[in-house]
C-alpha cells in the first residue's frame, strides 16, 4: 500500500468531500503538501516523489494532488513531464475537433476548445479516454484552473470492479470478439492529413489497420478494438468503451439510478430538462442564453457512422438487452466516485482502469488535460474480444508517423 510521501500528507476522502454518494471510499487517493501554509510547487513535490505518486496512481486508480502550487498550465505540464518523463502525448490518430493544444504549451490540452465538457445540463458520457482512435494514452491528468459555481465534478468509475460484478454470460459476450468502434472515409483521412489516398491505405496496410469498400461506394478505415483488455500492471480485465455512447439508454438508467443526489433545490432546472430533454435542443440554439448560464454543452459530431450494414452486429450495442443494460448501469453507480474541484487540483488517473464524465453543473469551469504513456490499440476483426494492450512508443504512435512521414 503507497501512502508515504516527502513533504506530504496522503489521506481519502472524508465522507463530506464526496460530491456524490459513493460506495468506494479508497479513490482517489489524496495528497497535500505536509506544509500547507507555506505551500510546495507541484513540479517539487513531483521531483521528489515520482516513484511512488506512478505507483500510487495503479494501486488506487487515480490520485488527487491538493494544495500544491500550480500556478499556470506552464507549471502543470513541468510537473507531468518530471512525472512521465519521455511519455506525454502532444498528438493522437484523428484526433476529434477541439481536443487542440493549449496555446504556449507542447502537451496541455485543452478538454475541447469548442464544446463544453461538464458543468452542462447533459448527465453521462462516461468513457475511457480515446476509445474512438488506436492511440490510446495509458494515463490522463486534469488540471482545474476554474471549478464551476457547482457540480461539474470529473466522475470516475472503476472499471476493473465493474467488469469483475457483471455477469459470467455478459462477460462471455464481451469477450467473444472485437468491436467495431467506427469508420472514417480514405478520402477524408487523406484531406485531414494531406497526403494521397493511396498513402493513407498505404499507412493502414502498415500499421494493420482494416479499410474497405462501404455501401456509399467509397473506401473506409475500420477500427476495431476489443472491449475487455488485461491490465498491464494488474493483469485483471477491464472494461474499456465509451459506454455511453455505444450503449443506447445507459445514461437514461444511470440518471434514475443518480436521481436522488439531485434532489435538492438547486437541481431543479436540470431535473426539469431532464424530464424533458426536446428542451436541451432548442436552449443549445440560443447563444445569449448559453453564454448567461455557461452551461450548455454544443451538439457535436464525434460519433462515426457505419459504412456498411454487414458490420452492424459488430458494435457492443448489440450485446446488451435492456435487462443487460439495467444491470450495467446499477454496477457502474456502485463503483461509481467523484468529487468537488478546488481551483490547482490535479487528478491523476488510469484510464486503464477508470472511465470519466463530466457530471452536471452550473457556471463556466477551465479543465486542461494532459495524457501520456501511450498504447497501440489496433486491432483485426479476427482478433479475439480479450487482449493485452501493446505499449508504445511515444514516437512510434501512428498519428506522429503519418505527420512526420517517415514510415513508408
Amino acid at each position: 500500500m503507497i501512502t508515504t510521501f516527502k513533504q506530504a500528507n496522503s489521506r481519502f476522502l472524508k465522507e463530506t468531500e464526496f460530491s456524490i454518494r459513493s460506495e468506494n471510499g479508497r479513490c482517489p487517493l489524496i495528497i497535500e503538501p505536509a506544509d500547507i501554509q507555506n505551500g510546495m510547487l507541484l513540479s517539487d513535490f513531483l521531483a521528489e516523489n515520482k516513484d511512488n505518486v506512478n505507483a500510487a496512481t495503479h494501486e488506487y486508480g487515480a490520485v488527487l494532488l491538493r494544495g500544491f502550487t500550480t500556478p499556470s498550465e506552464n507549471e502543470f505540464e513541468k510537473g507531468m513531464m518530471i512525472l512521465r518523463p519521455n511519455q506525454l502525448m502532444d498528438r493522437y490518430f484523428l484526433s476529434e475537433k477541439g481536443r487542440t493544444l493549449v496555446e504556449g504549451t507542447r502537451n496541455v490540452f485543452y478538454t475541447n476548445k469548442f464544446i463544453k465538457t461538464g458543468g452542462t445540463f447533459d448527465f453521462g458520457g462516461f468513457h475511457s479516454e480515446n476509445y474512438y482512435t488506436v492511440d490510446v494514452p495509458g494515463f490522463i491528468t486534469f488540471f482545474c484552473l476554474k471549478p464551476s459555481a457547482f457540480g461539474g465534478e470529473t466522475g470516475l468509475i472503476d472499471m476493473e470492479m465493474v467488469y469483475r460484478d457483471l455477469p459470467d454470460l455478459m462477460k462471455k459476450k464481451l469477450e467473444s470478439k472485437t468491436f467495431l468502434t467506427g469508420t472514417k472515409s480514405i478520402s477524408a483521412v487523406a484531406e485531414r492529413y494531406a497526403i494521397s489516398e493511396e498513402k493513407v491505405k498505404a499507412y493502414c496496410n502498415k500499421f494493420g489497420i482494416e479499410f474497405e469498400r462501404g455501401k456509399d461506394g467509397n473506401e473506409h478505415i475500420l477500427i476495431f478494438k476489443p472491449v475487455v483488455c488485461i491490465h498491464p500492471k494488474s493483469s485483471k480485465p477491464v472494461l474499456i468503451c465509451n459506454l455511453s455512447r455505444e450503449i443506447p439508454q445507459l445514461d437514461t438508467e444511470l440518471r434514475k439510478l443518480f436521481k436522488a443526489d439531485y434532489s435538492t433545490i438547486k437541481w431543479l432546472l436540470h431535473r426539469f430538462i431532464w424530464r424533458y430533454p426536446a428542451i436541451i435542443t432548442s436552449l443549445r440554439f440560443n447563444n445569449v442564453f448559453a453564454k448567461f448560464m455557461g452551461c450548455l454543452k454544443q451538439d457535436n459530431d464525434l460519433k462515426v457512422k457505419l459504412s456498411n450494414d454487414s458490420n452492424e452486429n459488430r458494435k457492443i450495442s448489440e450485446v446488451f438487452s435492456y435487462d443487460d443494460i439495467k444491470i450495467l448501469s446499477k454496477v457502474m453507480r456502485k463503483h461509481f466516485l467523484s468529487f468537488t474541484w478546488k481551483k490547482g487540483d490535479v487528478l491523476l488517473v488510469d484510464n486503464m482502469r477508470m472511465a470519466h464524465a463530466g457530471m452536471p453543473g452550473l457556471g463556466p469551469r477551465t479543465i486542461r488535460t494532459i495524457i501520456s504513456d501511450p498504447y497501440s490499440m489496433i486491432f483485426s476483426q479476427h482478433d479475439k474480444g480479450i487482449q493485452l494492450p501493446r505499449r508504445s512508443d511515444i514516437n512510434a504512435i501512428v498519428a506522429t508517423r503519418i505527420e512526420t512521414g517517415n514510415s513508408l
